[in-house]
């Protein structure tokens, strides 16, 4: 069953074309008609996604971690307590987490999906109800089946 409403807002979406998923699946893509979110028909392809979390031919994803780690620690430097905790939500593998914490930062890994090889001993749970004072999240938007939700989530985490 398709959704007819955003999943980030509730309005009202519109078809705005069809694509193939992981080779296999035909899948609809709708856009908010008020805050332009795009989203997909319900994906019951995750499960399957989640088997092989990186793409084989993401050649990049070393450098965007450095250039996240980059701009992360400029604008905690300028913004916010350089002695805080810091969680990578949806964190990968690990590798900006380690990169961060390489640095000096006090950051923890939290990603229901994906194995933690690098930040190994730093995970995060949230029954420990610490205080985050920054919380990042790369590149898992697009991987939310209820992002309100997952945002709401978030602000408990931290409001940064």
């Amino acid at each position: 069953v398709t959704k007819s409403i955003c999943r980030v807002c509730a309005s009202p979406v519109t078809k705005i074309f069809s694509g193939s998923l992981l080779e296999n699946y035909s899948v609809d893509y709708f856009q908010c008609s008020f805050c332009d979110y795009v989203q997909t028909t319900e994906p019951f392809w995750l499960e399957e996604a989640y088997n092989r979390p990186i793409n084989d031919v993401d050649t990049g994803l070393m450098m965007r971690s450095f250039w996240h780690r980059n701009i992360t620690s400029t604008l905690i430097y300028i913004l916010f307590n350089t002695r805080g905790l810091f969680l990578d939500y949806g964190g990968g593998f690990g590798v900006f987490v380690r990169l961060m914490r390489d640095i000096g930062f006090d950051f923890y890994w939290q990603d229901k999906h994906t194995e933690n090889l690098f930040a190994k001993g730093f995970e995060f749970t949230e029954s420990e109800q610490n205080s985050v004072e920054l919380l990042t999240c790369f590149e898992a938007f697009e991987h939310f089946v209820e992002p309100a939700i997952e945002l709401e989530n978030l602000l408990n985490i931290s409001q940064n």
